[in-house]
């Protein structure tokens, strides 16, 4: 942990510094890197064998890191070195608001259902982190361009950020109908004994979306100078827990019941964060809310007629999947223009 937490921070300095290239080097030298020592230390060793296979991937990239950064180690103890601390003190708390807010649904879920139901919980948000991972993939693509265009005008940043999010709804919505489907059939031949999930991992999937918008969002608010904006927000967002246990002791939510109103409650959090940052001006920004409604109210449809759509022909659930495939081409040919508009000026800002 120890040697991970080092190599994150020299690795930041990597991506502050606009080394883009050796960034991408790193984050696809350690999944690669990971993957190989994990399971070749599970396979020779058993489960110490992970334990210790993660321990030399982390030594290895801590030597690759320093090797690409090329910094000589220097140990000094001065007053001023905490005191530039005071400048970043808003980046701190927005990383800190947003791990409360993300861990309290995690503590009721333990208090009011126990440690095997937040094991469930666990093996669908497990599978809802793909989408993460595809927000992940759009900020590193986008958020350079965003800073230097948000240096210049804040307004430009924001602009780019937004067409971000509508490549990221694309990809999301592209890959709902085969997550879906692999997941249930993980679930229903390999993963038997949780059989449970199958009842609630579709509504998580609309958590992983909204992780994945959330972490978006907050370079937005970042690079519109917003830190603070966010942090009162998050505070505020807080109510929503409150509202959950309410709910939970008046009405007595089964699993489900609970994981759909967190849910729901989730969303329109989300909502408040959006509308605060985006101007309603912006071609994309009903666009984008439409989509993200549009995505969480069909998937919790999708969770709650789940059995309905089970006893669905093959016929019928092929015609259903292409209907669907051949109305996003259709939206995206219908923003044809906005895509036209908007992906040269994002360029022509960075070359600028």
């Amino acid at each position: 942990f120890a040697l991970k937490k080092f190599k994150d921070f020299i690795q930041a300095l990597v991506y502050g510094t606009g080394q883009y290239k050796n960034n991408a080097l790193i984050v696809a030298s350690n999944q690669w890197s990971g993957l190989i020592c994990v399971v070749g230390g599970i396979l020779i060793w058993g489960p110490l064998g992970g334990v210790m296979g993660l321990f030399l991937n982390e030594v290895l990239q801590l030597i690759l890191v320093l090797r690409l950064v090329k910094e000589s180690v220097r140990i000094k103890f001065s007053a001023r070195v905490i005191q530039p601390i005071k400048k970043y003190s808003n980046l701190f708390f927005v990383q800190i608001s947003e791990t409360a807010v993300a861990t309290f649904d995690q503590l009721l879920l333990i208090g009011f259902f126990g440690i095997r139901s937040f094991g469930f919980y666990s093996v669908a948000i497990t599978f809802a982190w793909i989408f993460e991972a595809i927000s992940e993939i759009i900020n590193n693509a986008f958020y350079p361009q965003i800073m230097i265009a948000a240096n210049k005008n804040i307004s430009k940043g924001l602009n780019i950020l937004q067409l971000g999010i509508t490549c990221y709804f694309i990809l999301v919505l592209a890959a709902i109908p085969p997550v879906i489907f692999l997941v249930s059939l993980l679930i229903k031949y390999y993963l038997t004994s949780y059989s449970v999930v199958l009842s609630i991992f579709i509504v998580v999937l609309v958590l992983g979306i909204s992780r994945g918008l959330m972490a978006l969002l907050k370079k937005g608010y970042i690079a519109a100078d917003k830190e603070r904006s966010f942090i009162l927000l998050t505070s505020f967002s807080l109510v929503g827990v409150f509202l959950l246990v309410a709910i939970m002791i008046i009405f007595q939510l089964s699993l489900e019941g609970f994981i759909t109103s967190l849910v729901i409650i989730n969303v329109l959090q989300l909502l408040m964060f959006y509308s605060f940052l985006f101007s309603r001006k912006n071609d994309l920004f009903t666009t984008n809310l439409l989509i993200y409604l549009s995505l969480s109210i069909g998937l919790i449809f999708v969770q709650v007629y789940q059995d309905w759509i089970v006893e669905l022909a093959n016929l019928h659930v092929a015609l259903i999947t292409a209907s669907y495939y051949f109305c996003l081409g259709v939206v995206i040919y219908l923003f044809r223009d906005v895509w036209s508009a908007l992906i040269p000026s994002s360029f022509r800002t960075v070359t600028e």
